[in-house]
């Protein structure tokens, strides 16, 4: 038990929690082979980072060693061929690694700034929100670590910083912004919605940015209109699903069902989109058939925005360090909003995919993907839901039902497969 006291010890004076109150560290030897982990709040989103910032913590450091370690690390900072694991490390030692840090986020070299500004967020270091938003915004490569530290910070600077995001023209972008600010309050009145049909939530998110629809597959099944406004345009008809249909040939909408041996039932309803969504649902209609109604919208020009469908930052993009990143092209793929429409009623400036294309030259980001990006993930839990997670995690309780992590087995449980699960069923 000794090794294991002693690497219980050195976490615990880097991590602590508080559970029912009190405040108690993280780590819990249990025999010379296991060490068990409840997970950091501030990591309940990137779980996998947290266990290599835990893996880099060192053991035995005394306050001269500190000093010369910390002259070193400045010096891979500062280089981007190690800055990322400099990084890592810097954040692992805490706070007395900010000064060193913070000459990384004044870097002219982009890399460089990211990843000390993304150590400093998990640090909760305001300064780190506008270097932040400034690769979310421009560097896709980093986008979807970016908006995943910017989470997990409990700054206003922060919040801000998302808020803006929300009103650029990238899919990706904008929803990732919803997608982190709901990861970081889902009870915020911006991106809180309402349920429908206890099926789905709606968000209707006030955004400058040009107007846009997005529904997804897996994570949490959710319609989020991007711009307060949307209105489909007349006239047309329209099925949900086999028992709903909606026509219109002015500007109201009749959304109609009807259903063998059932009496038939009907709304009349505005042209907004968000009326025509809860006449459906209010109708008994599921998720799978709202999604279903949008997508044949757009394929019919009826949705005149844009729609997407799990337009979500993806992790395994390469930056070039040469070119400055990848951003160009992906501006000049987001301003492309006269594109045809694909077959599954999704138009081609949903940024579905903005990685790069085979062979492009460039280092790949080697930070794991955060669980609040992983298309494959549901964080709707049998305990209360997302929700229920977050409080556990506030309470320094262990993040999921299976109870706490084991340090000996975070590399094992990220190799192994998600479950992909969609919302939508048989829609392709």
């Amino acid at each position: 038990m000794a090794v294991s006291a002693q690497i219980g010890t050195s976490i615990n004076r880097r991590f602590h929690t508080f559970q029912n109150g009190v405040k108690i560290g993280v780590a819990n030897p249990k025999d010379d082979q296991h060490v068990n982990l409840i997970v950091h709040p501030r990591y309940k989103d990137n779980v996998e980072r947290y266990m290599q910032v835990v893996r880099s913590i060192a053991m035995r450091e005394n306050a001269g060693q500190l000093a010369s370690r910390l002259v070193m690390l400045e010096r891979m900072l500062l280089d981007p061929m190690t800055s990322t694991h400099a990084a890592l490390e810097l954040e692992a030692i805490g706070k007395d690694s900010i000064p060193v840090l913070e000459k990384g986020m004044k870097s002219p070299d982009p890399e460089i700034r990211f990843y000390s500004a993304e150590a400093l967020a998990y640090l909760d270091y305001r300064d780190a929100a506008a270097p932040l938003a400034e690769a979310a915004r421009d560097e896709p490569a980093f986008r979807a670590y970016a908006l995943a530290a910017l989470s997990a910070m409990d700054h206003f600077a922060a919040y801000d910083a998302l808020r803006g995001l929300l009103d650029l023209p990238s899919n990706e972008t904008r929803y990732g912004a919803f997608r982190a600010l709901w990861a970081m309050n889902d009870r915020d009145a911006l991106v809180r919605g309402e349920k429908l049909g206890e099926q789905f939530n709606l968000h209707v998110i006030d955004s400058l940015g040009p107007p846009l629809v997005h529904v997804t597959r897996s994570y949490r099944p959710e319609v989020v209109l991007f711009g307060q406004d949307q209105r489909l345009t007349t006239p047309f008809v329209l099925e949900a699903g086999k028992d709903i249909m909606l026509t219109a040939k002015d500007d109201r909408v009749t959304v109609s069902r009807f259903k063998p041996n059932q009496p038939d039932q009907k709304r009349v309803v505005s042209t907004r989109l968000e009326d025509c969504l809860k006449a459906i649902v209010d109708l008994g209609g599921t998720y799978p058939d709202v999604v279903q109604t949008l997508q044949a919208a757009k394929a019919k020009g009826v949705l005149t925005g844009r729609f997407a469908i799990d337009a979500v930052p993806s992790g395994g993009r390469r930056y070039d360090r040469g070119a400055g990143g990848l951003a160009k092209a992906e501006a000049a793929s987001d301003e492309d909003s006269s594109a045809a429409t694909k077959r599954d009623g999704t138009s081609a400036d949903g940024d579905e995919d903005e990685s790069e294309p085979a062979g492009t030259a460039g280092v790949v980001v080697a930070n794991p993907l955060p669980g609040l990006f992983d298309r494959g993930q549901k964080t709707l839990d049998k305990d209360g839901g997302a929700d229920a997670s977050r409080k556990r995690a506030a309470e320094g309780e262990p993040a999921s039902g299976s109870g706490e992590k084991s340090s000996d087995k975070g590399s094992e449980d990220a190799k192994k497969p998600r479950s992909k699960r969609s919302w939508l069923g048989t829609i392709k």
